[in-house]
């Protein structure tokens, strides 16, 4: 192409200029595929070559994170593909601007998805529009938009069936999985699809199903180190074919992974090998660590700055519109100040408050929610108003069925307020089987974090040799926690100790 453009002869040079870029994308060279894009367009290539050169630079862009430009490249490419006809490219050029939206706001993938289903509506079946129909079905899970999920996915699968695409089968499939109400179908499904797309050499699909399992291990307390494999196994698969923004998203979950079995002192190194692996620029590792202090300040009991950090980042996440995102901030927003409240004497519950209003509007288990404004207000010694919003979250759990995490939550709210009334017994028996379920799964921070806990409860009690134990409890908790490293629990620990 070089060669072709100093003898002045553009048209070809155009033609293997995109061939390179093209070839670039299929060998996972983003960046360079970009470059060569660029180079092509400049050549003033016909409308059928500038489209299919705006699709390749679009994707360049998406896989590298640089998605505000990767949008403007693809609503460009929309409007040739529209005014050509040409409504299996269009289809396919809509599913990428959904995924690159669904980085930054689920919503707008969502309504993305819409405006691409009802340009295609009434036109015949193809591989582009099967993949916005199961795109679009992703982004109606994560949107919330439940009713619509199981509809577009199953047109999904029906289409790709009939066109011969494998890989669109495999993600609907995946979406319709975590849509499951019994978690341990979920798992089944989730395990087929990695046999499925692995085998197949379905990247995309791959680590997907990787990450979803990983989700559910760790969300509904199966296996936590399993949970952190198979997160691991999606952030590779994303660094082999170039997907930084999802290898990222894959070590957002992974932090949480590595917290949750006490990792504490290594989990910044290990972020650090895979942004390095995978060339991720200096300013985005920086932004990602930014994105991650809270949860290690957390973990290590530095509740002030992480408290901080939290609100800091709480008001970056409302500027877009990530539902789980959000969710998960103000999850880690309560449990601080549930802290503060607990070790620090700090009074102003009314964030909690707040933050569990929001996370019922963005669509959070009712059951969670119901149990977090039942532990707020044993907090707060209103008794009365506790107990009713633990018994309608029972009433929520009974249509629900049970699981490891309901039965946690339920210990958990259980031990709150019976601590919060005095009532040792219960306490003591409650805080015992949340930290049964917690070792059983591999949560060592958790259990760490559960016997104090335990030894409050005993103190509590004070019946004969309950301080023995009680100690016992909090020199087990102590020494868990120097290991892990964690100052702001190592010094409640002391002062117990001591007391």
């Amino acid at each position: 192409a070089e060669h072709l453009l100093l003898a002045r002869r553009e048209e070809q040079a155009c033609e293997y200029f995109f061939h390179a870029g093209e070839s670039a994308l299929a060998s996972f060279a983003n960046a360079e595929a970009q470059h060569y894009f660029y180079l092509a367009l400049e050549l003033s290539p016909p409308e059928t070559t500038h489209v299919e050169l705006l699709s390749g630079l679009g994707e360049a862009l998406r896989l590298q994170g640089k998605n505000e430009e990767a949008e403007q490249i693809f609503r460009q490419a929309i409007q040739i593909y529209n005014q050509l006809g040409n409504s299996d490219c269009m289809g396919d050029i809509y599913t990428r601007l959904s995924k690159s939206l669904w980085r930054i706001d689920y919503l707008r993938a969502w309504k993305v998805c819409q405006e691409g289903l009802d340009l295609l509506e009434g036109t015949t079946d193809s591989l582009g529009y099967a993949r916005l129909l199961s795109e679009a079905g992703r982004t109606a899970y994560f949107s919330n938009v439940t009713d619509q999920v199981k509809p577009l996915c199953n047109r999904a699968v029906e289409m790709a069936q009939s066109v011969g695409d494998l890989e669109v089968q495999a993600d609907a499939t995946i979406t319709m999985a975590l849509a499951k109400e019994d978690h341990l179908e979920s798992i089944d499904l989730m395990e087929e699809m990695i046999a499925l797309t692995e085998e197949n050499g379905l990247l995309y699909a791959a680590s997907r199903a990787h990450h979803n399992l990983a989700y559910f291990l760790s969300e509904f307390m199966v296996n936590q180190e399993s949970a952190l494999q198979h997160e691991l196994r999606a952030a590779e698969i994303d660094i082999q074919y170039g997907d930084i923004e999802g290898m990222l998203f894959a070590l957002d979950q992974l932090y949480g992974y590595y917290i949750g079995l006490g990792k504490l002192k290594t989990v910044e190194d290990k972020m650090n090998e895979f942004l390095q692996k995978a060339s991720v620029p200096t300013p985005r590792r920086e932004k990602f660590f930014h994105e991650n202090l809270p949860k290690l300040l957390f973990a290590k009991g530095e509740w002030l700055k992480a408290l901080d950090a939290i609100r800091e980042r709480c008001e970056e996440l409302h500027q877009g519109k990530n539902i789980q995102v959000i969710e998960g901030a103000n999850n880690l927003l309560i449990s601080t100040i549930m802290e503060l409240n607990r070790f620090r004497n700090y009074d102003d519950l009314s964030e909690i408050e707040r933050a569990l209003k929001e996370n019922e509007e963005l669509g959070t288990e009712r059951f969670d929610i119901l149990y977090g404004f039942g532990i707020l207000n044993a907090r707060q010694k209103r008794f009365n108003e506790a107990h009713d919003y633990i018994l309608q979250a029972e009433n929520e759990i009974s249509d629900k069925g049970e699981s490891p995490l309901i039965d946690l939550f339920r210990n958990i709210a259980e031990f709150e307020l019976a601590f919060a009334e005095e009532r040792w017994e219960n306490a003591v028996a409650a805080c015992k089987k949340s930290i049964e379920l917690q070792k059983s799964s591999g949560y060592c921070w958790d259990c760490a974090r559960r016997l104090i806990d335990l030894g409050d409860a005993l103190v509590g009690r004070n019946e004969p040799s309950d301080l023995d134990r009680a100690r016992q409890n909090y020199q087990q908790s102590l020494d868990m926690f120097t290991e892990m490293g964690a100052p702001g629990y190592i010094k409640v620990l002391e002062e117990r100790l001591e007391v």
